[in-house]
């Protein structure tokens, strides 16, 4: 299944869950299209979450990684505040470049969140992402921040 069925499959999950207005998944490249996609979103946005990006270990790809100085510069201007980022990965370098690109180009803006302790999971059901389940079903660690908008 390509990533376009699968974003309309997580749309009509999210309608019949009764989300419809509330939650919106669609297919981009975030790295370049987050301000553009969220500047017409009806309402303040609340929470933005990067789960398991693509790692990019070589050097010459980290310009792919999701999240760069702009798209976090974006989030920063996008997130009322309150609003909550929330930053996971299975990759230990990859948890460090996203916690460090945040502390260099909006460290002013975020701090933890009150629920942000070593042994914490931010998750209100036993439903896991994919991955993640996979990951810690093989008993590896899952690197999480969330972070609050001052």
């Amino acid at each position: 299944m390509g990533a376009v069925q699968l974003v309309g499959r997580a749309n009509e999950w999210a309608e019949r869950l009764g989300f419809k207005g509330k939650v919106v998944y669609v297919h981009a490249n975030a790295t370049v299209s987050l301000a553009s996609m969220l500047a017409t979103y009806p309402g303040p946005v609340q929470l933005v979450c990067v789960q398991f990006p693509d790692p990019h270990f070589k050097r010459k790809h980290w310009k792919r990684r999701m999240l760069q100085p702009e798209a976090v510069e974006d989030i920063v201007r996008l997130l009322p505040p309150g609003g909550k980022l929330f930053l996971q990965t299975d990759v230990e370098v990859v948890a460090v470049a996203l916690r460090d690109v945040v502390e260099q180009h909006a460290f002013h803006a975020f701090t933890l969140a009150p629920q942000h302790t070593p042994s914490a999971v931010f998750m209100t059901e036993p439903r896991q992402p994919k991955r993640e389940h996979m990951v810690t079903q093989r008993g590896l660690p899952v690197y999480r921040m969330l972070l609050v908008k001052r």
